[in-house]
């Protein structure tokens, strides 16, 4: 085929060698265009994974519920009416609501963020201290290091043990590999390690969960007196099923017994991890298609250039053209030439753009990684780069059919007539 002529493909590059400036400067566009597609692709990946990451501690179907205080007067009680969770919220909501898959109580010494002095000998820190149930596993993700979890014969006999996290346990029992069956002390109780637990995030959500000691539930509620009070409530759901429905069922269910007006949405608070992902996915989702939008109207600009300097230098090669078809040359031969001139222009574009994005991106990467300030790594996939690229070759030869066109309907007579 003409296309693949070798000849050709050599008569291809003299021209453009011959009209070398307008060629760099029309190949800039498309340069460009690349450039600002691929970079800010990477730069939108990175934060999207950051983001995801940050978030990675909570399980997507998983939903938090607690008490605050009524804002609305109701049945004889006036606002400002704080509502308290207890232990029989628990049974309630999970003998009356479908679709629970595991629901465990969570209390914390002294309040939510709160920390607590602990003491090992002669060292003491201060910690988050949390009362735990066994299902906490399946809730949020954790990475057991040496001994084990509360299971539910902790729970049953209220056992005075602990679960301490890595950091716990790395500035505590300094020097000590393994400090399972040794006793630290809580408030003057003393309590037994029963197990290490790493979190598999490196988020601010793992540095918590490191820095805090898991007692069973039922053992945190008599020793620290807190009769049958529960903090908050730590829920997953079926993933068939919908998130928001569950949760509105909760705190119906939850408005009813504590004597809250059913309009008041700021006496039981909530945390859906399920809508809080679609939320985030919808976001991203909007954040692409404007990169793809903007990076594509860059290229579009560019590719359109192409178009309107292969039209002007076809112009200028009316006599050749015209000389050409009176010797012989088949439309065909004229059009190939042209659309060749044009993928080629664009592709090499393409190309020196991807490189340049590519390396700014690995560069970035460098530099991000090296800093405390941020998690952002850029990144871009190699399929979508890849991709980016034979689009840019296929707009090239688009780009160049309109010349190539007006190229073929040149009229020999009246070509070589021209000046």
């Amino acid at each position: 085929m003409i296309f693949f002529d070798k000849e050709q493909w050599h008569e291809v590059f003299v021209t453009l060698n011959k009209n070398r400036f307008r060629a760099i400067l029309t190949a800039c566009g498309i340069v460009w265009g690349v450039f600002m597609l691929i970079v800010m692709l990477g730069f939108g990946n990175g934060v999207e994974r950051s983001i995801v990451q940050s978030m990675s501690g909570t399980v997507t179907n998983s939903i938090y519920i607690w008490g605050e205080t009524t804002s609305i007067p109701y049945d004889g009680l006036s606002s400002g009416k704080p509502v308290t969770l207890t232990n029989d919220d628990v049974e309630l909501i999970a003998a009356n609501v479908h679709g629970i898959e595991h629901i465990a109580p969570r209390n914390q010494l002294s309040g939510y963020g709160s920390e607590t002095w602990i003491r090992y000998k002669d060292r003491s820190r201060s910690y988050s201290v949390i009362g735990e149930f066994p299902q906490m596993q399946h809730i949020q993700p954790m990475k057991q290091v040496n001994g084990r979890f509360i299971n539910e014969l902790d729970i049953e006999e209220s056992r005075k043990v602990v679960v301490i996290g890595r950091r716990v346990a790395d500035e505590l029992f300094v020097d000590i590999d393994d400090p399972t069956g040794l006793a630290l002390e809580i408030d003057g109780i003393y309590f037994y390690v029963i197990g290490v637990l790493d979190s598999p995030e490196g988020t601010n959500h793992g540095d918590r969960q490191i820095s805090s000691v898991f007692i069973p539930f039922t053992t945190f509620q008599r020793v620290f007196n807190y009769e049958n009070r529960v903090g908050w409530l730590a829920i997953t759901v079926d993933d068939t099923l919908s998130a928001e429905t569950i949760e509105s069922n909760i705190k119906r269910i939850l408005k009813k017994r504590h004597r809250v007006n059913p309009i008041d949405n700021q006496a039981i608070g909530s945390f859906n991890a399920a809508e809080a992902f679609g939320e985030l996915k919808d976001l991203f989702t909007g954040i692409h298609f404007l990169i793809w939008f903007v990076g594509g109207c860059t290229l579009l600009a560019g590719i359109i250039g192409v178009g309107n300097i292969m039209l002007i230098t076809m112009k200028e090669r009316t006599r050749e053209i015209g000389i050409r078809k009176a010797l012989g040359a088949t439309p065909w031969s004229i059009v190939s030439h042209v659309l060749q001139e044009s993928f080629v222009l664009t592709s090499i574009a393409g190309y020196i753009g991807l490189l340049l994005a590519i390396g700014t991106l690995e560069l970035a990467t460098v530099i991000f990684k090296h800093s405390t300030e941020t998690q952002i790594i850029p990144q871009i996939d190699f399929g979508i780069a890849m991709l980016s690229l034979c689009v840019i070759s296929l707009a090239g030869i688009l780009a160049g059919v309109l010349p190539a066109r007006a190229s073929a309907q040149v009229n020999p007579v009246i070509a070589l007539a021209a000046n």
